[in-house]
């Protein structure tokens, strides 16, 4: 089999990521999903070729599944490490901040405890 990318994210993202994934990386069988279920199916049997990203979504990623996967699961977190957790654009600007921007982080079994990965800040 083929390692397989897993995407957690909302239904707006599944409607185009899917696709996306399969022409940027023909050789990559990818997925989108919404449930810790469906994380649990998708990756069942094949912890070590999934990749699991969480993007855009409130689901947590219980840590057996975390612990299983053979390679790290990401977050992208669309907001710079001062400004964790959900609606980060909007406390950014209640706070008046004049840059923002994005996180890669790994995911680990306590919330926006991973290892950060990349910051990028505009």
């Amino acid at each position: 089999m083929s390692r397989q990318l897993v995407v957690v994210t909302g239904a707006r993202d599944r409607a185009y990521l899917p696709t996306y994934f399969s022409e940027t990386f023909p050789t990559l069988e990818a997925r989108c999903v919404e449930s810790v279920p469906e994380v649990r199916a998708a990756a069942a049997g094949r912890f070590h070729e999934t990749r699991l990203i969480t993007y855009l979504c409130d689901i947590i990623i219980p840590g057996d599944i975390l612990e299983n996967l053979e390679i790290q699961a990401i977050n992208i977190h669309p907001g710079p490490p001062e400004h964790p957790g959900s609606h980060p654009d909007g406390f950014a600007w209640l706070e008046g901040a004049t840059r923002f921007g994005v996180t890669v982080h790994e995911l680990a079994a306590k919330v926006d405890a991973g290892r950060i990965l990349a910051v990028r800040r505009f």
